[in-house]
């Protein structure tokens, strides 16, 4: 089975967004997988105010959705916390066609026994 992101709603406010992402599956790396979609949400755009991660056996980065894709942040393997809270959150600054939408690519999953694993809690904000 290849790798899938389950996602689960943590916090759905009129301004904030908080959102639990588990990998589950046996194979293979995501190139683009969607993780928010920012329109399910009511909102046009999400800034990322904090991301705590704990990844097992592969890293990440989460990528603003547009024309081009443009990476938001890398998730080395381990634990990470991030807190944008103090500059009023990362934007998104995606450029042409952007679709307010966070994605997520991963580098290394390969749970051939079950061992790489993790999550990522993040908390954004609604525009």
């Amino acid at each position: 089975m290849a790798l899938t992101v389950v996602g689960q709603t943590i916090h759905n406010g009129s301004r904030n967004l908080v959102r639990k992402f588990t990998f589950a599956g046996t194979t293979g790396d995501v190139t683009v997988l969607s993780l928010v979609d920012a329109s399910a949400f009511s909102a046009t755009n999400l800034k990322i105010m904090k991301i705590h991660a704990s990844l097992s056996g592969f890293s990440a980065a989460l990528v603003w959705d547009a024309t081009a894709n443009v990476d938001a942040v890398g998730l080395a393997e381990g634990e990470t916390t991030v807190d944008y809270t103090d500059i009023g959150g990362l934007p998104n600054n995606g450029g042409t066609g952007v679709t307010g939408d966070i994605l997520i690519r991963t580098d290394g999953y390969t749970a051939a026994a079950g061992e790489d694993n993790g999550y990522i809690i993040l908390s954004m904000k609604k525009s």
